[in-house]
């Protein structure tokens, strides 16, 4: 799995804000702390890492949407990505994105972000891929009760190596509304990666996935203030990094 996938999926696994299109401005930061506990094999097993070894990682990321007109908002995301010496002991910025989505008056809505090809070399390499990511969602809730349903494509365009590796991400978010001030929630989310393709052929054993779920809590002090945490963790997994993790984040919605 490269360096970049493992970034998007770290990324993803994260309860955000509850969508909306009523606010001219939204800016969303958080800050994701990853704790590997091993690895998943190709075929699904797992090992635990080594005791001698602590790695971990962190990825701030910030976005901010604005709304075109009454269900269309457009903005754009970044994040800065810190691994440690045990893990891959890199620095810096991954790769930006612009989004579109559109939501509608029953929550029924679709997403486009556009990740560029730059960053800090460390993090995404000296020739990173363009990618999209594409995606459709339900958002909306029955009396005190939530529910978030997603399911997106990263599509990656094929750089000067001839490679690419493609993915699809299924996510559900029930939740439970105790007040008007407490929300809890439950993220659910499978993310697969499918085999690296090389100049058109597949390349055997590097696709990967992870199944992971995160509990966690949102809470509303202002209308115009969210501040949610969750406690993701992987179940399952192939080809991929076995991990728990600690995710916080804050949304202002303004005007």
């Amino acid at each position: 799995m490269n360096k970049c996938l493992i970034i998007f999926i770290l990324c993803a696994l994260a309860v955000n804000a509850s969508a909306t299109d009523k606010d001219f401005l939204e800016i969303e930061l958080g800050s994701r702390l990853v704790l590997p506990l091993g690895i998943y094999s190709t075929s699904g097993r797992y090992y635990s890492k080594s005791a001698a070894i602590s790695p971990f990682g962190a990825i701030v990321p910030l976005s901010v949407l604005f709304r075109i007109i009454p269900g269309l908002q457009a903005g754009v995301m970044a994040n800065f990505v810190y691994f440690n010496q045990d893990w891959d002991d890199v620095a810096g910025f991954g790769l930006p994105a612009i989004e579109v989505k559109y939501t509608s008056e029953i929550g029924l809505g679709a997403f486009a972000d556009l990740n560029l090809p730059f960053g800090t070399e460390a993090v995404v390499g000296s020739n990173p891929d363009m990618s999209f990511v594409m995606g459709l969602f339900f958002d909306n809730s029955i009396q005190s009760y939530l529910i978030y349903l997603e399911i997106s494509y990263l599509f990656t365009l094929e750089g000067n190596d001839n490679r690419k590796q493609d993915s699809l991400i299924i996510k559900a978010r029930p939740g439970y509304q105790i007040s008007s001030l407490i929300t809890m929630t439950l993220l659910i989310e499978f993310d697969y990666a499918f085999e690296e393709i090389f100049n058109g052929n597949a390349v055997s054993n590097t696709f990967a996935y992870v199944l992971a779920v995160a509990p966690g809590i949102l809470l509303k002090p202002f209308d115009t203030l969210e501040l949610s945490l969750a406690v993701p963790a992987s179940l399952v997994g192939s080809n991929t990094v076995a991990f728990w993790g600690v995710n916080l984040a804050a949304t202002l919605k303004l005007f």
